[in-house]
């Protein structure tokens, strides 16, 4: 049956509140009106070149409030997105694309990767053209919203094919569960390649909350991580448990204590219960959450 893309209901929440911060990407910031309107610019690019339902769109960008926007422009015009880790190495990749057969190729880098067909390419999203209206897609529950790739570790990786009827379950859930709402703070730590993501990203945007982005290069370090959640009060952190414990480690050593956050949830591999009384002292607001 059809229901509202994640895109159309971003659009919602933008509309409403067009000046909250929806994004911190290093020292800037960018409201939802800003990102709306980046997101309609890759939207209008790629309806341009011909692409909506039932394509697949590679996204090769590095985390930053342009790769958002090409994960909402995207499904903007009702293609699936591919997101790819910017240090994917270059064999993988080729299997990866030659496996999907994306549409079109949003990178930085005006080069195709080995074995894919030149396609549309944008070097910066931010520099696209403003374009001032696209057209929703009607999508379906069963459409794709995403195909996110397995490490690979029992072989070659794989690509699982995510419905948007499945991940909005999954954002409404999640959103309710943690109380989300416009005046959180909510740690990006995962790649969006990574399905820990979907979490970071949409439950957010659904809810107005802002998203603040955790460089990748330094995504496992301790100290940073913990001078970001201070500098940014971030209300909600949500990592793999062994970056939680770094950081819980960093605050004993320090005699600090990360205060602002209110909802701790940690995935992506096994959580040892011995590392929960550090974590505990250095987050002692915060409800913690075992989502794996």
């Amino acid at each position: 049956w059809t229901m509202k893309s994640l895109a159309a209901r971003f659009v919602d929440v933008a509309n409403r509140q067009p000046e909250h911060v929806a994004l911190v990407d290093g020292n800037a910031t960018v409201t939802y009106g800003e990102l709306l309107q980046r997101a309609q610019n890759v939207a209008g690019f790629l309806r341009d070149a011909g692409i909506g339902g039932g394509h697949r769109v590679a996204i090769d960008i590095e985390k930053s409030a342009d790769a958002v926007a090409a994960l909402l422009g995207t499904q903007w015009v009702g293609a699936a997105c591919v997101p790819v880790d910017p240090v994917t190495p270059a064999p993988r990749l080729e299997l990866m694309m030659r496996d999907c057969a994306p549409a079109a190729f949003l990178s930085r880098h005006a080069v195709c990767p080995a074995g894919l067909d030149p396609r549309p390419l944008t070097p910066v999203i931010a520099e696209l053209p403003t374009v001032h209206s696209v057209p929703l897609a009607a999508v379906a529950s069963t459409d794709l919203v995403n195909i996110l790739y397995t490490s690979g570790s029992t072989g070659k990786p794989k690509g699982v094919a995510i419905g948007l009827g499945a991940t909005a379950a999954f954002v409404d859930w999640a959103a309710e569960y943690t109380g989300l709402t416009e005046n959180d703070r909510v740690s990006s730590h995962a790649s969006f390649a990574f399905d820990l993501s979907i979490f970071d990203v949409y439950s957010s945007l659904v809810r107005g909350a802002t998203i603040v982005l955790v460089p990748e290069l330094q995504r496992g370090m301790a100290p940073f991580l913990a001078h970001l959640v201070e500098r940014h009060s971030i209300t909600v952190w949500y990592s793999v448990p062994s970056i939680v414990t770094k950081m819980a480690e960093v605050c004993s050593r320090d005699g600090r204590e990360l205060t602002s956050v209110r909802q701790l949830l940690v995935a992506g591999e096994a959580f040892r219960g011995g590392a929960l009384p550090i974590i505990r002292k250095a987050f002692p607001g915060a409800r913690i959450h075992n989502l794996y």
